[in-house]
């Protein structure tokens, strides 16, 4: 597991199909396994973030599996071809923390 304030670098197997915001900054980093975990913190707020990973995801190939809107937290969770990806969004200081997660599925 990788962490720091100033960013760190993503995981070389991270998945190319997975979008990252732009502009956002690794925190951190860890990979077991055939699971991912990324949290990332951008410039933009929960709203922005959320519905850019659920457009982008889904412009990927992603199917969509669920959304839901809890306030200060967004979350949407998407599928393709046996993978899961989780995507977290909660305020943050001067933004919002995505939390990317991404399996390989059972």
């Amino acid at each position: 597991m990788a962490t720091g304030d100033k960013g760190v670098a993503l995981p070389d197997n991270f998945p190319k199909d997975v979008p990252l915001y732009k502009g956002a900054v690794v925190k951190m980093a860890a990979s077991q396994g055939a699971q991912l975990v990324v949290h990332l913190h951008v410039a933009a707020s929960i709203a922005d973030a959320a519905k850019f990973y659920q457009d982008q995801l889904k412009s990927q190939g992603w199917e969509i599996g669920s959304t839901m809107n809890m306030g200060d937290t967004s979350m949407v969770t998407a599928n393709k071809a046996g993978r899961q990806c989780a995507v977290v969004v909660a305020k943050e200081d001067n933004g919002a923390l995505v939390q990317l997660s991404v399996s390989a599925g059972s």
